[in-house]
């Protein structure tokens, strides 16, 4: 996964412009009843690295972490104000299981509904 930061805080000699993902972890925190909106939690943890003069990774030491608990209610919320954003990552979200489900398990064709 290849993610670079058009705008690092970092005041070093190297830019600490990429990210390294350790862990992504998305889980339903409550069971769904009829017309409930679904909880999910969403974790992030991730470290930042540059790259050197001779083309070597350098990693930032620190492990950075972003937590929603419940991430659909705040995409809804900013989508509500216009900005869109977090609602079409949950898309692609959903999107990519389909697709993981349709190729990794025997279940046949998914598609998000």
């Amino acid at each position: 996964m290849a993610i670079k930061l058009t705008a690092p805080n970092n005041p070093q000699s190297l830019t600490y412009d990429r990210l390294f993902l350790i862990s992504l972890n998305i889980e339903q925190v409550q069971d769904v009843v009829d017309s409930n909106q679904p909880v999910y939690s969403f974790l992030l943890r991730y470290k930042v690295y540059a790259i050197d003069s001779s083309g070597n990774r350098v990693y930032n030491n620190k492990v950075y972490t972003i937590n929603v608990p419940d991430y659909l209610t705040d995409a809804i919320a900013k989508a509500s104000s216009g900005d869109n954003t977090l609602l079409a990552a949950v898309s692609a979200i959903e999107k990519a299981m389909s697709l993981l489900v349709t190729d990794k398990s025997n279940l046949g064709n998914a598609g998000v509904i």
